[in-house]
C-alpha cells in the first residue's frame, strides 16, 4: 500500500487552494491601504486659508479688492468671498 504524506483532509473540511486564499486577501489589503491613506489626503491642503492672500473680484477686466463696491445699471455690487472664492454680492438699487 502506498504511503501518503501531508495533512489529512476530511470530507467535511475541504482544503482551500493557496491561490484562492491569496485572491481573497488582496481586496482586504487594498482596502486597508486606502483607508490608511485617507488621513494624509485630508491634511494635504496647499496653503492654509488664513495665510492665503485674499483674491479680488474681476469686473470688466479689472481686479477689485475685497469689500470694494461697483455700481452698474443702478445696482450696487460688493466684492466678497463665497465658499472661499471671489464673488460679487448684489446690494440695494442705487438712485
Amino acid at each position: 500500500m502506498p504511503t501518503i504524506t501531508g495533512t489529512p483532509t476530511t470530507a467535511t473540511e475541504p482544503r482551500t487552494p493557496r491561490r484562492l486564499r491569496r485572491a481573497a486577501a488582496a481586496p482586504i489589503a487594498v482596502a486597508a491601504l486606502t483607508v490608511g491613506g485617507l488621513p494624509l489626503a485630508a491634511t494635504a491642503e496647499a496653503e492654509p486659508a488664513e495665510r492665503r492672500a485674499r483674491a479680488g473680484c474681476l469686473w470688466a477686466g479689472k481686479t477689485h479688492p475685497q469689500d470694494s463696491t461697483v455700481i452698474a445699471g443702478g445696482t450696487t455690487f460688493r466684492c466678497g468671498t463665497d465658499a472661499g472664492a471671489p464673488y460679487w454680492f448684489t446690494g440695494a438699487d442705487s438712485d
